[in-house]
């Protein structure tokens, strides 16, 4: 697992050239400072036991809403690479009862060590997804109490 809440630029870069996400920007130097900005507000939230909703992250982090999804797919690709939680899990709706959206299911998908198929009842996906987040929590969480 990584210590700090740095982005492993070669992890990204072979996200997109193994196609499981597409970079929404031109430049990809670009793709990795908004995915940096959005590991460091989710680890922020993580260590505080906190969940933020999809309109935060565009707020705090300077990410357009078309975008937001892609980067929370490339994040959580990327942790799963790493060994580390998703962080992507603390992301929830502000309108559906603090639940995640269909692309949570899609990122979950695409990683090696998550799932292989989303549950089918909301019930299964609810308490995945519990299961995910409470594992963030306590990752980041416990990393924060080491370095007091």
């Amino acid at each position: 697992m990584t210590s700090a809440s740095k982005i492993d630029r070669e992890e990204l870069r072979s996200i997109a050239d193994e196609g499981l996400m597409t970079n929404p920007y031109n430049e990809f130097e670009t793709l990795v400072q908004k995915v940096e900005t959005l590991k460091t507000y989710l680890v922020r939230a993580a260590s505080d036991e906190r969940e933020v909703t999809y309109g935060d992250v565009s707020s705090n982090c300077g990410i357009h809403p078309t975008r937001r999804g892609v980067l929370l797919g490339f994040l959580g690709i990327h942790e799963d690479r790493l060994d580390d939680p998703p962080l992507p899990a603390i992301v929830v709706s502000a309108e559906d009862g603090k639940k995640v959206g269909d692309g949570y299911w899609v990122m979950v998908e695409k990683t090696d060590g998550l799932i292989d198929v989303t549950p089918d009842s909301e019930a299964a996906r609810r308490a995945l997804w519990c299961v995910h987040r409470n594992s963030v929590f306590r990752e980041w969480g416990e990393r924060q109490a080491a370095t007091r």
